[in-house]
This record gives structure tokens, sequence and C-alpha cells, in this order.
């Protein structure tokens, strides 16, 4: 096994570790993260407790079965210089599979997954028992920047990093996505099982987060969102973080009054 089928190798298993980590962490907190959520809910609806118990299953149940969708401009599968080939068959790739250099979009979006993932210092979300070597094997395949983040980091593989959809929880025709093109591909339920789910846009939130961050008196060191990431064993972090348009939207489809505000989510 050589060249970029080894390198690909690496890639995937940064990525497989990160995941376990981060699935891991997200677990440990269910308990808590259910009882914010019922209260949440209890609170948002004015129920009794019983009643908010229920909706919130009911939220859980909308979210497990809601479809994954990849929204795309159909065109972009084929060459330019005709529309009679197939598609390559190389699948979604993620922006730094689509370019070799450091840009302002891939560090910011480098930044963005950094808060989440820590791929640079994954301590912050590996447990103990994690290994040493496991770890470094993180850091050099996994970091996108090199030393001084000065430039791309020799050793980087860009399948380490996550490819992005969006949850379809409303059931909507053009998928959950349409301003990113209007055809969809629906993903496999194992790709949902692997994946990792977060209430609104990452680079957005993280923007958003750095900017407060900037202007608060008591400056934090990093922007941590590892925090607000969920997985399908504890959908219940989503339910207490979205923002309040988006769980009335959720509510509604409960009721089976469907509209349209999406759940992003970061399969690695």
């Amino acid at each position: 096994m050589i060249g970029k089928e080894r390198n690909d190798v690496f890639g995937k298993n940064v990525a497989n570790a990160v995941l376990s980590m981060s699935k891991d962490k997200i677990f440990i907190s269910k308990l808590d993260d259910k009882q914010a959520a019922i209260n949440r809910i209890q609170q948002e609806f004015r129920l009794s407790l019983a009643q908010a118990e229920t909706k919130c299953e009911q939220m859980i149940g909308i979210l497990e079965n809601a479809e994954l969708t990849i929204n795309f401009y159909a065109h972009k599968l084929f060459p330019r210089d005709s529309w009679f080939r197939h598609p390559s068959g190389d699948g979604f790739k993620n922006t730094y599979e689509l370019t070799n250099s450091a840009t302002k979009y891939t560090a910011d979006r480098d930044a963005t997954e950094e808060s989440i993932y820590h791929y640079s210092n994954v301590r912050k979300i590996a447990s103990r028992t994690k290994s040493r070597e496991q770890g470094d094997e993180i850091r050099k395949h996994g970091k996108f920047m090199g030393k001084g983040n000065m430039m791309k980091n020799i050793h980087f593989e860009s399948s380490s990093r996550p490819v992005y959809a969006a949850m379809n929880f409303a059931g909507l025709k053009s998928g959950a996505a349409s301003a990113y093109g209007k055809s969809y591909a629906v993903l496999k339920e194992e790709v949902k099982a692997r994946a990792t789910f977060i209430h609104e846009d990452s680079l957005v939130m993280f923007n958003r987060e750095k900017r407060l961050n900037e202007q608060s008196s008591q400056k934090k060191k990093d922007i941590d969102l590892s925090k607000k990431i969920s997985s399908t064993a504890n959908f219940y972090r989503l339910i207490f973080n979205m923002d309040r348009s988006m769980l009335l939207a959720l509510e509604r489809v409960t009721t089976d009054n469907a509209i349209s505000p999406t759940l992003t989510f970061c399969p690695t």
C-alpha cells in the first residue's frame, strides 16, 4: 500500500479515533443533557413534567428517524467538457480535499473544527485511557496548520476531516439545505450512526463566539465547541441547545406540521 491510498488510511484512522473519543464524551453527559432538554421543553411550552417528558421523546423519535441529506448542483458531478460522462465515483469531498493550499476559508474552517475536535490538543476530548501514541498520530495527520500556524502541515491528511450534511427532520421535498443546490443525496443510516451533530452552522457559531470573546473583558485562550456536538446516542443536547425557532419547528413536526429549519452534522 503506497501513496494516496496509504495516506487516506492514515486520515481515516485519525477520523475514527477522534469520532470515538468525541462520542464517548457526548455519552457521558447524556443524563444531564436529557434533564436539561426536558426542563427547556417544560418551560417553553408550559407543560407538566410528564407532558414535557413525552414531548421530549417524541422529538427524539423525529430526530432518530430523520434522513440525512447533502444538497448539491447536479451539473457539478460531471466534467465540463461533456454532459454524457459518468461521475468519477469519488464521492463528496471536504474543503481540504478540494484545495491543496491554505486559504482564508480553510483557515477559518480549520479553526472551527479545532474548536470542536481538538486535533492539535486531543487531550481535551480524550479520556485518560487513550494512548499517547494515538494522540501523536492525531496531531501528526489531523492538524492542518504547521509549526507556528504559518503554513500547512506537510503530514496533514484531508480525509481526517468531516464532510457536512443536514438533517431533514421536516421531510422537505427539496432536501434539508436547498440553498446549496436543488438536487440532494440521502445518506445511509450507517453514516448517521457514525456522525456527530450540531444545532447550527458550526462556522457561523465559531465566528460569533470568537467575536464575543474578543469583546469580553475576560478573554478565553481558546474557543471550545466540543460540548455543543451530539450523537445518535444523545440527541438531548441538540434539543437543549437549538434556538427557539428551531425548537418550535421540531415541536410542530411532532404534530405533523412540518416547516423548514434544519440541523447540520459532521460525519467523520
